[in-house]
């Protein structure tokens, strides 16, 4: 199995990535991106030269010392540049983080393409930010530290390789059961899909026809089983029991009829058909599965464009479980479909076109934090296919961004052009912190490039300064250029018509005589309710004139304290927590405000979602 693979001239040239390697391969490799990324060109790439370029475990093994070596280089570059500048008192603020990566990666028994992969990135990506103080020697310290990155990649280009050859098998995205081609009266069962293939893609590398799978060939292949030796004809029978056991969950029967062109099968007691008249996703499966599954024994490198193409999502799910199956394999695969991203044994790869170039970068984000999206009920698809992310606080905030947006603009539609989700609550500090201290926006960048970021003020009147960390953000965002809408007012239900509102929770709690305050930095969450009657609450707040005197005891006791005074301050304090209020669901009354369409007021709302619907069109390429 291959873990690595090196881009480089022919095929590989127009794909780049940080290292020049594209790193971390596993046994299903899935490959994402827009439409037009250079995600299929890519795998197409990869298989014409992969036993060229491809780095397997055993290669690997073999370049344990030089991997050692670069690690213990840039430990020696790292310290020495570390302790030069602190005599200057200038702190790398990331130090422990760093000490305890080149630490692991020593310890790795073996060539680690992922961890110098790590190691570019992160030296590379050093700015001003990462010190404790502004110095006229940081943009020297800056420089220093970037080039232990340019270290670790020259000295990756320099790396021998071992031949390692591997068995290929592409299918492609052209493929199909029913013949195209008519000699004489008669379809000819040639193979022409194959053909198309190789002459688009492959003609300028020695790709065998019978490395290309299409389909085409299925009634030939069964026939040739069929007719030779006892093991040959098991392949068949073998095959039709793993389709009953994993596909049909019934007995399947394949039939090459005689004097036909053309395969038949029997599912369990349904008549026979010809396979082209089964439906268009069960020719997909057996299309796919039945060149795997005949060459069980080998070891495969599978490509595979879009297997999804056909397949109700049920059955995406059966197919990916099917190729697990054979141990042999690995699979790069290109692909749209939520099943394949979303499944926890796939490694993932995002493909993007930038400069010409398509940038592949390997979606490795901290478990931690994906351990909570996923709590959220978000799925890596969410993350990775969806064109632009507005982060919100909670669920009412949602709904109203997805009505603003809609009716501005119909054109843009959730799921498809942005995707709207939520980092309130405990997942704050884990979304937005490194670790849950420092502001920082890489694991927000390393989910998605193209996302904004709206914050509720909380302040409770004009002149309450808003908290310094919400400035932090605002501030940082903008800095990259990012959208970001802190509020003026309270929160988001206060650019909702007032009256509106007002109408929504009466109709939501069934209740007619009440009061919300209706000022712009009032709480439209909490809402009097005139018809109720009074509560108290058991708790109270012991007076600070009555404490003072029970401080000064210095035993807790009431010493000094008459009970006159002692009746008349728990008497006020009680007063004190009377209340006739009640708490409203936001989500709930969110949902019936916008069902009656509210108008847009304000301002800063109109700019703001001006603001944000342009980015998310350009994000779409849309104009």
């Amino acid at each position: 199995m291959f873990k690595a693979i090196k881009l480089q001239t022919g095929d590989t040239e127009q794909f780049k990535t940080t290292t020049n390697y594209i790193t971390g391969l596993d046994k299903i490799n899935i490959f994402i991106g827009l439409n037009n990324s250079g995600k299929s060109r890519l795998i197409r790439a990869i298989f014409a030269d992969i036993n060229k370029t491809g780095y397997d475990e055993y290669t690997l093994i073999n370049l344990k010392l030089a991997y050692k070596e670069i690690i213990g280089e840039v430990e020696n570059k790292y310290d020495s540049n570390y302790q030069n500048f602190s005599r200057y008192n200038i702190i790398f603020i990331k130090n422990d983080e760093i000490k305890q990566k080149l630490n692991d990666f020593r310890a790795d028994e073996y060539f680690n393409f992922v961890a110098l992969e790590y190691l570019v990135n992160f030296f590379s990506e050093i700015s001003q930010k990462d010190f404790n103080i502004q110095h006229e020697r940081n943009e020297e310290i800056i420089l220093k530290y970037k080039n232990i990155s340019e270290y670790i990649y020259t000295k990756l280009q320099e790396y021998p390789r071992q031949q390692a050859t591997y068995n290929r098998l592409y299918i492609p995205i052209l493929r199909g059961f029913r013949p195209l081609q008519i000699e004489g009266k008669k379809f000819t069962n040639e193979d022409c899909y194959s053909k198309r293939t190789i002459h688009d893609y492959f003609q300028n590398n020695s790709i065998n026809q019978n490395e290309v799978y299409t389909g085409m060939n299925i009634y030939e292949d069964v026939v040739k089983l069929l007719l030779g030796t006892e093991e040959e004809r098991q392949v068949i029978a073998a095959f039709e029991e793993f389709l009953s056991e994993n596909i049909f969950n019934n007995k399947v029967t394949l039939i090459p009829k005689y004097n036909d062109n053309v395969l038949h099968i029997k599912i369990g007691n349904e008549p026979q058909l010809e396979i082209y008249n089964l439906g268009d996703g069960l020719q997909t499966l057996i299309g796919i599965l039945f060149p795997i599954f005949r060459d069980r024994d080998k070891e495969n490198i599978i490509f595979i464009e879009e297997p999804e193409a056909h397949l109700h999502p049920e059955w995406q799910t059966l197919l990916l479980n099917a190729l697990k199956k054979f141990d042999k394999n690995q699979y790069f695969i290109s692909t749209h479909s939520a099943n394949f991203i979303n499944n926890e044994t796939s490694t993932i790869y995002f493909v993007e076109k930038k400069d010409q170039k398509s940038w592949i970068k390997r979606i490795d984000i901290e478990a931690q934090k994906v351990e909570i999206l996923r709590s959220l009920g978000y799925k890596a698809s969410d993350l990775f296919q969806t064109n632009y992310i507005l982060w919100v606080e909670g669920a009412s905030d949602k709904i109203y961004f997805n009505y603003w947006l809609k009716k501005m603009d119909p054109t843009l539609k959730e799921g498809q052009h942005y995707s709207i989700m939520f980092y309130g609550g405990p997942n704050f500090k884990h979304f937005l912190y490194y670790k849950d201290k420092e502001f920082d926006l890489t694991f927000l960048k390393t989910l998605n490039q193209n996302f904004g970021i709206y914050i509720d003020s909380d302040r409770k009147n004009q002149s309450e300064p808003i908290h310094e960390k919400k400035q932090a953000i605002e501030q940082s965002f903008t800095q990259n250029g990012l959208f970001c809408w802190l509020t003026e007012y309270r929160e988001i239900e206060n650019y909702i018509p007032f009256e509106t509102f007002e109408k929504a929770v009466k109709k939501v709690n069934k209740k007619l005589n009440i009061n919300i305050n209706a000022d712009n930095y009032g709480d439209r969450g909490t809402v009097e309710d005139k018809d109720a009657q009074l509560s108290y609450s058991s708790k109270i707040q012991i007076p600070q004139s009555i404490f003072s005197k029970i401080q000064k005891n210095k035993d807790g006791t009431l010493k000094g304290v008459s009970d006159e005074d002692l009746r008349n301050e728990i008497e006020k304090a009680i007063q004190s927590t009377k209340s006739n209020t009640f708490g409203i669901s936001k989500t709930t009354v969110a949902e019936e405000v916008v069902q009656n369409q509210p108008e847009i007021i304000g301002d800063e709302l109109m700019n703001k979602l001006n603001d944000l619907i342009i980015r998310i069109k350009k994000a779409n390429n849309k104009t």
